[in-house]
């Protein structure tokens, strides 16, 4: 078996390796768009509270018990989900976290970091439609996205048209 690509910036080992299919020119392309940054940790789990509080309850594409088992170990031990899965889940976090934690991630503002998450999501998309095919949790996500051509950015979350208006 050949050995895993190796990467200029190192994943988390609570996500699956690249697949081994990958080239460098394919992971280049990625490390160039962002699509292998991920935030702090403090933004991370900001952005996934988020998630779990306003998407996860009408969009429950993941069991919420084994993924907070596998991002609380880390060592990939309790196992690994997909940088796909993972990245959209961050997006979907980002239209209901506190403005603070996206301006501590060096965001002006939510449509920035909505747009910035949103590319990231997909990129991978586009690498895994011309290289390799994701897992069937991960698929899920993949045509989701794929439904919205374009970023969803500009559209405020329903929390923000409350605040508007009262």
């Amino acid at each position: 078996m050949p050995p895993a690509p190796m990467l200029k910036h190192k994943l988390p080992e609570y996500l699956k390796p690249l697949p081994q299919r990958m080239t460098s020119v394919d992971i280049d392309y990625l490390f160039a768009k962002g699509a292998l940054s991920l935030p702090d940790v403090a933004v991370r789990n900001a952005l996934l509270r988020s998630y779990l509080e306003y998407v996860h309850p009408y969009m429950p594409l993941v069991e919420v018990h084994e993924l907070l088992r596998i991002i609380n170990d880390g060592t990939g031990a309790s196992g690994r989900i997909s940088l796909l899965l993972f990245q959209a889940i961050m997006f979907a976090g980002t239209a209901f976290v506190d403005i603070e934690y996206l301006r501590s991630a060096g965001y002006p503002n939510r449509k920035t970091a909505r747009k910035a998450f949103f590319q990231k999501a997909r990129v991978r998309i586009i690498t895994w439609e011309l290289k390799c095919r994701a897992n069937s949790c991960a698929g899920i996500v993949r045509f989701r996205l794929r439904d919205r051509p374009r970023c969803p950015c500009s559209i405020p979350p329903p929390h923000d048209i409350l605040v508007r208006n009262s």
